[in-house]
């Protein structure tokens, strides 16, 4: 009987399991199942410029498979490039420009994980959300982490090593009753799954591509005003 691969249907959030993101991770990439007599194939994966609702312009794409020394990756719900918008759990800008206000759990992520290698680990975790207020930065080079990297991108933007990346942007959303000024976002990696030839300023690539994206599906491209290209700052912005 030829066998089939199902989709964990549960939202990943800050407090996923490694256990559940395993099992998830398993049934959207499966391993080569042993298909002799009936020539069953493994299950497709998806190149670096369609990731995360296609939000990787080429550069991006090139860090995204320098990061991971893969070209194959695959997604959380979504096993291929068709029917991922119709999942309703699946990564696209159209779900997380309307669920920015939304509580963390509810929150639309884009996980992104090396198809090649099955860890269930994601390479990759971005995240966006609604803010208020943002933290504006301490200038005093004594008072930062030594891993620490500034970006002339947006309100402030940050790297911390090659393990996480924070951007604030200008863009008036409302949403809960309420209008806030900026959107934050976030990438975090994981230690073991990117290249010893990944950088800070790669995390800050991805992130900002897919910021500038965000932005536009927002209207606020302009208000955002965030360049293509991303460039070390001496200080922190803000």
């Amino acid at each position: 009987m030829k066998k089939t691969n199902k989709i964990s249907t549960q939202k990943p959030g800050k407090s996923y399991s490694m256990a559940c993101i395993s099992a998830c991770t398993t049934a959207l990439l499966g391993s080569s199942v042993s298909a002799c007599s009936d020539g069953e194939q493994e299950n497709p994966y998806l190149t670096a410029t369609q990731v995360c609702d296609f939000t990787l312009d080429a550069a991006a794409a090139r860090v995204l498979e320098r990061m991971g020394a893969t070209k194959k990756f695959g997604e959380n719900y979504r096993d291929s490039t068709e029917n991922y918008k119709d999942n309703p759990e699946s990564f696209t800008l159209a779900r997380t420009a309307q669920m920015l206000h939304a509580d963390i759990t509810q929150r639309n992520s884009c996980y992104v994980y090396k198809a090649d290698t099955g860890t269930g680990y994601p390479l990759i975790h971005v995240d966006f959300f609604a803010t208020d207020r943002y933290t504006k930065p301490d200038p005093s080079p004594k008072k930062r982490d030594p891993g620490d990297k500034f970006y002339s991108l947006g309100l402030y933007a940050k790297t911390q090593g090659t393990e996480g990346a924070a951007l604030y942007f200008k863009c008036s959303t409302r949403g809960g009753g309420k209008e806030t000024p900026y959107v934050k976002a976030t990438l975090y990696s994981t230690p073991g799954e990117t290249s010893p030839k990944a950088t800070g300023q790669d995390l800050m690539t991805i992130l900002g591509t897919m910021s500038r994206a965000l932005a536009g599906q927002l209207g606020c491209a302009a208000e955002a005003a965030l360049p293509a290209q991303i460039t070390e700052a001496d200080q922190p912005s803000g």
